[in-house]
């Protein structure tokens, strides 16, 4: 899409004050698209990769929403990592993990492995 037409759209779903329903239903669409397991399907990943950039720059309310970002979050780290973008990966992969920390509580063991 144009990057007017981007920016055009944006405008209207701030003036229709529909912008945080938006951001919720991309960030769950990237989240179901991006493979658990990105050797899987690395043409997707790459394809994909923009778009996980742009929806987990933003805040989301609400539990659910935050652990799906959690989950994209994981999932998009171990394809950077893969990809030998390891401060990227990392940065990721330690946001994910203070979501989930802060919505299952401090108690709760969590290990990733890449």
């Amino acid at each position: 899409m144009h990057r007017l037409v981007q920016l055009s759209t944006r405008a209207w779903l701030n003036d229709q004050q529909k912008t945080p329903k938006y951001k919720v239903r991309a960030l769950k669409a990237v989240t179901d698209l991006f493979p658990e397991v990105p050797d899987k399907d690395e043409s997707l990943c790459q394809q994909l990769i923009s778009h996980v950039q742009a929806v987990v720059a933003f805040t989301y309310d609400g539990s659910e929403n935050r652990k799906v970002k959690a989950k994209l979050l994981h999932y998009a780290a171990l394809y950077e990592s893969a990809q030998g973008g390891f401060r990227t990966a990392e940065a990721w992969m330690e946001e994910a993990v203070e979501i989930r920390k802060d919505e299952l509580g401090e108690g709760i063991s969590i290990q990733y492995t890449a």
